[in-house]
């Protein structure tokens, strides 16, 4: 009698044998939600633990995923969050000829805000009309997200005030969305170099970030906007702590920190390897962040 073939394998290791699950528009949205808290983090704002929520929950995106394209498009998609929120400001210069009597802010906020929020709704509408359908869900979606980005430049011409309004999507996701390959291949080398997660991984994500913002702080002149090291500007002595590992040392060790609460979730926390490590890494680097205070001259 020939074996049934529907039958699955046991899996060789985590994920291997299980169907590979679909790409929901959820999956696309956490990870620029995940990015853009991260951001609110930095100056001037200082709102570090949405620092762990942002890392912690791209930590967990990554843990879901089994194949290196999802890997790097959920790092591309935090990257765009992360660094749109951290440079919304590239969105004030089009605004600059805009008439006194008009609110720049609100303008900003449309552009902004109004914008990803038609856009994403529009994708989701558009692809859930498809899968119903039975059309490919993906294009419909992208068609549907290209229409609502034609209909914000003719509204924006048309009824805005300000010959370069339409341009304010244009100047900060279009930079967050180049800056953000960088976060991509650091999600990307995490993903691949450490398959089985837990600590591994969260060491992987640090040092490849802190590499790659090395990377796009020297490439093409740099522009090293938005370090993760950026965060502790108001904590004078995890601060002074760069005299002893510079701005991106400091980023390697803010993304193992924020991070690593991630890695005790599910199976690593009954793991008293994993427990081990985690709780030793911790020690460690807050010992090393405490030094800075003794490099702080006493007031006179």
């Amino acid at each position: 009698m020939l074996p049934d073939r529907t039958e699955t394998a046991e899996p060789a290791e985590p994920g291997a044998g299980r169907p590979i699950p679909r790409t929901g528009w959820r999956d696309a949205v956490l990870p620029i939600v995940a990015g853009a808290l991260c951001a609110l983090a930095q100056p001037p704002l200082h709102l570090l633990p949405l620092l762990f929520v942002g890392f912690g929950l791209l930590f967990l995106r990554l843990g879901a995923i089994d194949r290196l394209g999802p890997a790097l498009a959920a790092g591309w998609l935090f990257g765009i969050g992360y660094f749109s929120a951290g440079l919304y400001w590239l969105g004030l210069p089009v605004v600059i000829d805009v008439p006194g009597d008009f609110d720049r802010d609100l303008l900003l906020v449309a552009g902004l805000v109004g914008f990803p929020a038609a856009a994403i709704a529009a994708g989701v509408l558009g692809a859930r009309l498809a899968g119903r359908r039975r059309i490919g869900r993906r294009w419909v979606g992208a068609v549907a997200a290209a229409l609502v980005l034609a209909l914000w430049i003719a509204l924006a011409v048309a009824f805005l005030p300000g010959r370069f309004t339409w341009m304010i999507p244009f100047n900060v996701f279009g930079l967050g969305a180049v800056l953000a390959a960088t976060t991509a291949v650091a999600t990307g080398i995490a993903w691949r170099a450490a398959p089985g997660g837990g600590v591994r991984r969260v060491l992987a994500l640090a040092a490849a970030w802190a590499a790659l913002e090395w990377v796009r702080g020297v490439i093409l002149t740099g522009f090293p906007w938005n370090l993760a090291a950026a965060v502790w500007a108001e904590f004078p002595g995890a601060a002074q702590s760069l005299a002893w590992w510079g701005p991106f040392g400091l980023s390697l060790v803010t993304v193992a920190l924020a991070a690593l609460p991630a890695a005790l979730i599910g199976k690593a926390a009954r793991n008293r390897r994993t427990l081990a490590w985690t709780g030793g890494l911790t020690a460690a680097t807050a010992a090393v962040l405490v030094t800075g205070f003794f490099t702080i001259p006493a007031a006179v």
